[in-house]
């Protein structure tokens, strides 16, 4: 018998430019391999403006404050479905690429990894 192999979608959505030289879906299929997480999973990436990630924040967790990258998880053991939804505030990861002396792939990596982690069960206290 075949053992059955997990289906990782990757979706991108750009409510905000931004061209990177990163392969998106391969650092996403990479990071969930890492961390050996199970079942099938669809991941979004959703670059977007300050004032759309401030808004989510203040939303969802009630802070009305810009993060770089917010992430919201969803499962559902009933159909065996789950993933995340992270998104990044492009203007955020550009003003912080910049004060760092990455560049804008560099710190964009960084984020998804950090909103995959997040994913993964790892909190603040945890990822150091």
């Amino acid at each position: 018998m075949r053992k059955s192999r997990k289906k990782i979608t990757v979706n991108v959505f750009k409510k905000e430019p931004i061209r990177l030289s990163l392969d998106i879906e391969k650092t996403v299929k990479k990071v969930i391999a890492a961390e050996k997480l199970r079942g099938d999973a669809t991941v979004s990436i959703i670059f977007a403006g300050d004032a759309f990630v401030k808004r989510l924040n203040r939303q969802y967790r009630g802070k009305n404050k810009l993060t770089d990258v917010l992430t919201f998880l969803y499962d559902s053991k009933e159909c065996g479905y789950s993933g995340s939804d992270i998104y990044i505030s492009v203007p955020a990861a550009r003003r912080d690429a910049e004060k760092e002396g990455r560049t804008i792939t560099e710190k964009t990596a960084e984020l998804i990894i950090h909103g995959l982690l997040h994913t993964a069960g790892y909190e603040h206290k945890t990822i150091k």
